[in-house]
Parts: C-alpha cells; sequence; structure tokens
C-alpha cells in the first residue's frame, strides 16, 4: 500500500488565519498539533492499495513539497489509469515530479488532471517534453494554470507529434498575454487533440 509515503504528522501549510479558516483548520486543532488537511492528505493517500485504478486528490491541499511523495508512492503501479489532482497547489517543481510518471513504460496512465493549480511555463515545458513518446494518456487537463505562450508554444508543438493524448489547456488571448473566460458560469478550455 502507499501508507508509507506521506505519513509525515508536520504540517507544511504556513496559512494565513483567514486560509485556515477556510480550509477548516481550526484553532484547537493548531494547538493539538494534528493539522486537519494534512492528515486528509495522508487518509486520501493511504486508502489506496496498488492495484488502484484512480486515484483522486482533488483540493487536497498538495503542493510542490508533497509530490515526489506521492511519484514515488505511484511510480510501479501497474493498474492506475486516472490521476485527478486539480485544485492543490502544484507548481513547476511538482510538474517536474509528475514528469516522471508520464515517462513510465510501465504506469498505464490514461487520464490526469492538473488544471487549477500553479504550473507555469516551466511546468508546462517539462509535461510537454514528457508526452512525446507517451502513447497511453489519452486526456490531460492543464486548465486554470498560469501557463503563458512559451508553456503553451511547448505543448502545441508536442501535440503535433503525439496524435494520442487529448490537452485541455487555458485560453490564452495574444492581446493581453492572458487567460480569459468564456461562455456560461465556468471557464470554458481548449481542448486540443494532436492532427
Amino acid at each position: 500500500s502507499f501508507a508509507a509515503t506521506l505519513t509525515t504528522q508536520s504540517c507544511r501549510h504556513d496559512l494565513e488565519p483567514e486560509e485556515r479558516m477556510s480550509k477548516g483548520i481550526t484553532s484547537n486543532s493548531l494547538r493539538s498539533g494534528a493539522c486537519p488537511l494534512t492528515l486528509k492528505i495522508e487518509h486520501r493517500v493511504s486508502a489506496f492499495a496498488v492495484g488502484s485504478t484512480h486515484i483522486n486528490l482533488s483540493n487536497s491541499g498538495l503542493t510542490d513539497e508533497d509530490i515526489p511523495e506521492l511519484v514515488n508512492a505511484l511510480i510501479h503501479s501497474r493498474n492506475l489509469s486516472v490521476l485527478l489532482l486539480p485544485g492543490n497547489g502544484i507548481a513547476n517543481g511538482g510538474a517536474g515530479a509528475i514528469t516522471q510518471l508520464l515517462r513510465s513504460r510501465t504506469l498505464p496512465l490514461s487520464e490526469v488532471d492538473l488544471g487549477r493549480n500553479e504550473i507555469g511555463n516551466v511546468g508546462a515545458t517539462a509535461i510537454a517534453d514528457s508526452l512525446v513518446d507517451n502513447c497511453t494518456l489519452t486526456s490531460l487537463a492543464l486548465d486554470s494554470n498560469p501557463i503563458r505562450l512559451s508553456g503553451l508554444k511547448a505543448l502545441l508543438s508536442t501535440m503535433e507529434r503525439n496524435r494520442f493524448c487529448s490537452v485541455t489547456l487555458p485560453v490564452f488571448s495574444a492581446e493581453n498575454g492572458s487567460e480569459h473566460e468564456q461562455g456560461e458560469g465556468r471557464p470554458r478550455h481548449d481542448a486540443l487533440r494532436g492532427r
């Protein structure tokens, strides 16, 4: 099982009082030394067995510091096909670690969701490089990340060579160089498939 990987009891979440309250961390839990956010992450990862095919760690407060441990726990899985990590604090360092999973020849990942994180151009370029020879991934979500022109160019270049994977990217406006919202209610993002 993955229980041995993310078992630290020390809180890595250096949060302001408003942030603590928004994530459900009370002053009582801080006095007890048990950060509910850290315990939530540990519980969710340790609950998975090696044979899991679907892992959902959406909105779990994961940061770049957590991702190498998660990658080490998952890299030898023979069954994992879906990895959902949206809504965390994953930035370029975490994206770089995730590329180990995308480069794996034995991990049958078909879907990875990294939407609503903090991945920028460096992370997007690392992900693009890892997808060149990947023939198992069919869906990659990178929507609502601060990826700009150079990161988008790297991803689009890879999509021309890798025709298996569909990538959901932030909508990019060349006039203002930023992501913008379209559609009804929720931001719409362009899904691209290599052609």
